[in-house]
This record gives C-alpha cells, sequence and structure tokens, in this order.
C-alpha cells in the first residue's frame, strides 16, 4: 500500500524528470556568441555585444515596441552591435519601420562588433530575416 510520502516522493521525481528534459532540448548559446541562440539574429544595444539585446527568429516590423532585455531602452534606432546565428538565411536590418529605406545585410554566421564601422549605428528601426523581405534573394525593402 502506498504512504503519502512515496506517493509525494514519485510526483517529486516525476516533476523534476519532466524539468530536466525540458532544459536539456533548449538549445544553448556558447560563450562566443554573447547569449544568442542558433536560429536567431540578436542586436544590442552597445558595440561589443552589452547594454541589452533583442532577439528575433522572423521579423521585427518595428524595433521601437521592443525593450533592449534588461533595460527600459526602446529598440529603434539604437543598436550598435549583432550577431546573426540564422541557420538558412541573412538577416537585414532597414533604416525604416516595416523593411522600408535603406538596408544593411547581415550574412549568417556574423558577428558585427560595432556597427559604427558600417556607419549603421543607432540607424536601424526594423530587421527581418531575408526570407521575411518581398526578395528573399536579398534584403530588397518591402513595398509601400
Amino acid at each position: 500500500m502506498d504512504t503519502l510520502f512515496s506517493k509525494c516522493l514519485r510526483l517529486l521525481f516525476a516533476a523534476t524528470l519532466g524539468l530536466v528534459l525540458t532544459v536539456s532540448v533548449v538549445p544553448t548559446a556558447s560563450a562566443s556568441d554573447h547569449g544568442c541562440t542558433t536560429g536567431y539574429t540578436c542586436l544590442y544595444k552597445d558595440a561589443g555585444y552589452s547594454g541589452g539585446q533583442i532577439d528575433f527568429q522572423w521579423y521585427i516590423p518595428n524595433l521601437d515596441n521592443f525593450f533592449f532585455e534588461g533595460t527600459y531602452t526602446w529598440g529603434g534606432e539604437e543598436v550598435s552591435s549583432t550577431i546573426n546565428l540564422g541557420t538558412t538565411y541573412n538577416a537585414c536590418l532597414f533604416s525604416e519601420t516595416g523593411g522600408h529605406g535603406t538596408h544593411l545585410e547581415l550574412a549568417k554566421g556574423n558577428h558585427t562588433v560595432a556597427l559604427s564601422r558600417y556607419y549603421w549605428n543607432d540607424k536601424a528601426k526594423s530587421a527581418y530575416f531575408r526570407s521575411y523581405t518581398e526578395s528573399w534573394m536579398s534584403c530588397k525593402p518591402q513595398k509601400l
């Protein structure tokens, strides 16, 4: 006959096992990827991959709708470094919301420690993977 203690012990074991299985399937980032997860592009507030980050896996039509993680700073016109760990497509930063304006293409696997090198510091207002732009062959901006 099961005692209350043994029932509680089995329940605790099942809950712990479920947590371990859940945690073990979450992809992890290496230290050199500064907290960016495979399949995502990560945008950082400051050069050198610091100051908080915003991650995306498809697109962000308006960075002003997102805070950098751990801050109260909106993302629009605040991105200073990037990591693109997308597995299939390059990522694109746009100077206007909705994938409009001029763009900067970030090759998959690209780590850009300072967007100022490309005169793109604090200019991005939207971000898309190429597969979500009008022409997935390039970072061609969306039509109005």
